[in-house]
C-alpha cells in the first residue's frame, strides 16, 4: 500500500543543514538534534570507524550481533604503535639495534599488554551482547515491537523485531533496506507528531500514534522512545518500543460512548445533540474518519440527521434504501437485510456505489441498522479513508453502539425530518402516507421497466406501482405497499393499475411490443372475480390474451386453489411468469406445479454473476433448465456491461435492469418505443465489444 511521505519543512534561518549529515526521514530539519552542533557530527571514515570501535555490539533481527573485528583491530593497532615507539625511542637515545635485548623486552611487554587489552575488549563485547540479548528477549516476550534507529553516522535501522511483519505486513528486511518506510506507515494525521517525537527522542509518557499496515488496516499504538548517546554526548541512535493498544482502546471507547449516550439521555439533553455527540465521539475515539446517523425516508432516500468527521467527502454519495443500484450500497442493504453490512470499493459488484465511493476517497464503509420494535428506524454509517478497520470485533462494537442509539432515535417524531427540533428548524416535514386519499385522488400510476433481448429490442414491459405524494414526488413502494396492505387496499390498487397499464400498452403493441407483464400476488389471484377482471381487460381494449403476462410474485406458497385459477388463465391464453426464481417460494417446486412460460432469475444471483463462479454456475444451470423446459428466461437487476455480456454468452433470453432503464413513467416509455426498433442495441453492442450500428 502506498503512503505518502511527509514533506519536510524548510530549515529556519541561522540553522542551515550540514551537507554531510543525511536527513532523518519524517523529521523537520529545524528540529534535527544534530544541527545544534554540526561539527560534532561531522562525518569521516576515521570517525565512523572509531564510533564502531567504541560500540562493538550491534543489534540484529535474530539476536544481538557482536563484532570482534574492531576489538582485534584496536589491539593490533596498539601493538604496532607501541612496538614502533619502543624501537624508535631506543634507537634515538642509545643507538641500539632492533636485536638489542632491551628493545625485545619492550616489544614483548607491548605485545603482552596488547593481548590483555584485546581480551578486555573481547570480554566487554561478550558481556554487552548478553546484556542486549536479555533486554531484547525481555521486551519482546510482552509482544511489543522494539527497534533501534541509528541517526549517525548514517541513517538506518540497526535493529527491528523480526515479528514486525505481523504488525506492519512487511518483513524486517524491507525496513533495513528502506529506513524511511517506517515513517511512511505512520497515519498521515500523526506524522508531524511522530517527527517531533523522533527529534526530541525522549518521551516522559508513551505517546499515542496510529499506523497503517500494508493491507490498509489502521491500528493504534503507544510508542516509548529513548535516545542513545555516545561518549561525547552525541545522540547517535533512538531506541523505541511500540505496543499495540487497538483493541483495548476500542473497548474503552465503546464504554465511553455508551456511558455518555445514556448519561446525556438521562440528563434530558436534546435528542439531536445526543446523536451528534455520539458521531463526534465515534470519530475521535474509534478510528473512523466519518460517522453519520440517517433516517430512511418514505421517498427512498436516507436523511442524515447527524454527522461528524470529514463530512464534505461524502456529500456526493447518494444514499438510498429503496431500489436500484444506489440501494445496493451498504446503507441500503443494511436497511433491507436488517443486519450490519461492510463494503469496500474494490469489490467487483455494487458498481454504482463503488464509483461514488472511490471518488469520495472511501476505502471501506460499515452500515449498522438501528432497530426498534422490529423495524429499522435509522442507520449508523461509518466511513474510513484508510483500509478496512471493520473486522468482526469492531462490527460488534458498533452494533452495540447502534442499540444504545435506538433509545434516542425511538423518541424522534415519526416519519419526519425533525422539523420541530430546534437544531433543525428549516427541515421540511415528510407527510404520512395516506394511501386511501391517494387512491381517491388518482395519484397511483403504473410505471414500466423494459425487458430487452440480445439484439437491443424491447420485447416486454413490466408494470410497477408508483404513488405520488401531495408534493408530486414519488413515494417509495417499500413504504406504500405495507400501508396499503394494512388497509386491505392492494386488490383495489392492483385492479386500477392493471387497467391503466393495458390502456398505455395498447398502442405500444402496434410498435412491436410483444407482452405487458402485470405483477400479481397469490392473495390477489384468489380475490373473487379476478378471472373475470382479466377477461374484461383484454375484451375492452382488443388485446390478445397471449400479450398479457401474469407475473406471480412470491408472497405466499401456492395452494391447489391458486393453481386451479392459474390453470384457467393459461387455458384462456394468458402467460404466467415465476418472479425471483431461486429465492423464497419461487423454486423448483413452483415449476413442477405451475403452467409457467417465463422464469425470472433473482437479482441476488445476477449481481454477482460476473465475479463469482458459484453465481455464474447457478445462473447458467437456470438458463439450461429454462431451455429444456421451453421457458423464456429473464435476468433481473442487470446493472453493468460485464453482467450483460456474460448473460448473453450464457444464453439469457431477456435482460431487465438499470443498465437499460430504471422504472419510468408511461410518457418516457412511449418516447422510447417510438425512438427505433432496437433502442438498446448501443448498450448491448458496447458490452459485447461490437459496433453500435448494426
Amino acid at each position: 500500500m502506498s503512503v505518502e511521505t511527509q514533506t519536510l519543512a524548510v530549515p529556519a534561518p541561522g540553522r542551515e543543514p550540514t551537507p554531510d549529515l543525511p536527513p532523518i526521514p519524517g523529521v523537520d530539519p529545524t528540529l534535527d538534534p544534530r544541527r545544534a552542533d554540526p561539527r560534532a557530527y561531522r562525518v569521516g571514515r576515521l570517525r565512523c570507524w572509531w564510533a564502531r570501535i567504541l560500540d562493538p555490539v550491534e543489534l540484529s533481527a535474530s539476536s544481538s550481533r557482536w563484532s570482534w573485528r574492531p576489538a582485534v583491530a584496536l589491539a593490533t593497532l596498539y601493538f604496532v604503535l607501541g612496538s614502533l615507539w619502543v624501537v624508535v625511542s631506543s634507537s634515538i637515545v642509545s643507538g641500539s639495534s632492533i636485536t638489542n635485548p632491551e628493545i625485545l623486552k619492550g616489544i614483548g611487554f607491548v605485545g603482552a599488554t596488547s593481548v590483555f587489552f584485546g581480551a578486555l575488549l573481547l570480554e566487554y563485547g561478550r558481556r554487552a551482547r548478553r546484556s542486549a540479548n536479555r533486554l531484547r528477549e525481555l521486551i519482546e516476550s510482552t509482544g511489543d515491537l522494539t527497534f533501534r534507529y541509528r541517526i549517525w553516522p548514517i541513517v538506518r535501522f540497526d535493529y527491528i523485531s523480526e515479528h514486525v511483519d505481523h504488525w506492519m505486513g512487511m518483513p524486517a528486511a524491507d525496513y533495513y533496506a528502506q529506513p524511511d518506510l517506517f515513517v511512511r506507515q505512520v497515519h498521515p494525521d500523526d506524522r508531524e507528531r511522530f517527527g517531533q517525537l523522533i527529534a526530541h527522542a525522549t518521551s516522559d509518557v508513551p505517546a499515542l500514534i496510529r499506523w497503517i499496515d500494508a493491507d490498509g488496516r489502521v491500528f493504534h499504538s503507544l510508542i516509548d522512545l529513548r535516545s542513545v548517546t555516545d561518549r561525547r554526548g552525541r545522540i547517535v541512535a533512538i531506541d523505541g518500543r511500540i505496543r499495540d493498544v487497538t483493541e483495548s482502546r476500542r473497548d474503552r471507547a465503546e464504554s465511553e460512548v455508551g456511558a455518555a449516550t445514556l448519561g446525556r439521555l438521562a440528563s434530558g439533553d436534546p435528542l439531536l445533540q445526543v446523536i451528534e455527540s455520539v458521531c463526534e465521539q465515534v470519530v475521535d475515539l474509534m478510528g473512523v474518519e466519518i460517522a453519520a446517523v440517517g433516517l430512511p425516508m418514505p421517498d427512498g432516500s436516507v436523511d442524515l440527521i447527524a454527522s461528524a468527521g470529514d463530512v464534505p467527502a461524502i456529500q456526493n454519495l447518494k444514499i438510498r434504501w429503496d431500489e436500484g443500484p444506489l440501494a445496493d450500497g451498504p446503507t441500503g442493504r443494511a436497511v433491507q437485510e436488517r443486519q450490519p453490512v461492510v463494503m469496500t470499493p474494490d469489490h467487483p459488484s455494487y458498481s454504482a456505489w463503488r464509483q461514488l465511493a472511490l471518488e469520495a476517497g472511501v476505502s471501506s464503509c460499515l452500515a449498522v441498522p438501528i432497530v426498534r420494535g422490529g423495524e429499522v428506524v435509522a442507520t449508523l454509517t461509518l466511513w474510513s479513508h484508510f483500509g478496512n478497520p471493520f473486522d468482526a470485533a469492531n462490527v460488534g462494537r458498533f452494533d452495540r453502539i447502534a442499540r444504545r442509539l435506538a433509545f434516542a432515535v425511538a423518541q424522534l417524531p415519526p416519519m419526519t425530518s425533525l422539523a420541530d427540533d430546534p437544531a433543525h428548524p428549516n427541515r421540511p416535514v415528510m407527510p404520512p402516507v395516506d394511501v386511501r386519499r391517494a387512491l381517491d385522488e388518482h395519484r397511483f400510476e403504473p410505471w414500466f421497466q423494459p425487458q430487452v433481448d440480445a439484439e437491443g429490442r424491447i420485447v416486454a414491459l413490466e408494470m410497477l406501482m408508483r404513488m405520488r405524494g401531495l408534493d408530486g414526488e414519488v413515494v417509495a413502494p417499500n413504504i406504500v405497499i405495507p400501508a396499503a396492505e394494512s388497509l386491505d387496499l392492494m386488490p383495489t390498487i392492483g385492479r386500477t393499475l392493471r387497467r391503466l397499464a393495458i390502456d398505455h400498452a395498447t398502442p405500444w403493441f402496434e410498435l412491436g411490443l410483444e407482452r405487458i407483464c402485470l405483477n400479481v400476488s397469490v392473495d390477489e389471484l384468489m380475490t373473487p372475480g379476478f378471472i373475470g377482471e382479466m377477461e374484461d381487460l383484454i375484451t375492452r381494449d382488443g388485446v390478445r390474451a397471449e400479450q398479457v403476462e401474469i407475473e406471480l410474485v412470491e408472497t405466499a406458497p401456492l395452494d391447489s386453489a391458486a393453481q386451479r385459477v392459474l390453470g384457467r388463465l393459461v387455458e384462456m391464453g394468458f402467460r404466467v411468469a415465476v418472479d425471483d426464481y431461486g429465492s423464497g417460494w419461487a423454486s423448483l417446486s413452483h415449476l413442477s406445479r405451475l403452467p409457467a412460460h417465463v422464469i425470472k432469475v433473482d437479482r441476488v444471483f445476477v449481481r454477482d454473476v460476473a465475479v463469482s463462479d458459484r453465481a455464474k454456475a447457478l445462473v447458467k444451470s437456470t438458463f439450461e433448465l429454462g431451455r429444456s423446459l421451453e421457458l423464456i428466461t429473464v435476468a433481473e437487476g442487470v446493472e453493468t456491461a460485464d453482467q450483460s455480456a456474460l448473460l448473453v454468452e450464457l444464453g439469457c433470453d431477456l435482460m431487465q435492469g438499470f443498465l437499460f432503464s430504471p422504472p419510468a413513467p408511461a410518457e418516457h416509455i412511449d418516447a422510447l418505443m417510438r425512438s427505433g426498433e432496437r433502442p438498446f442495441w448501443p448498450v448491448i453492442a458496447s458490452s459485447l465489444g461490437r459496433p453500435a450500428k448494426a
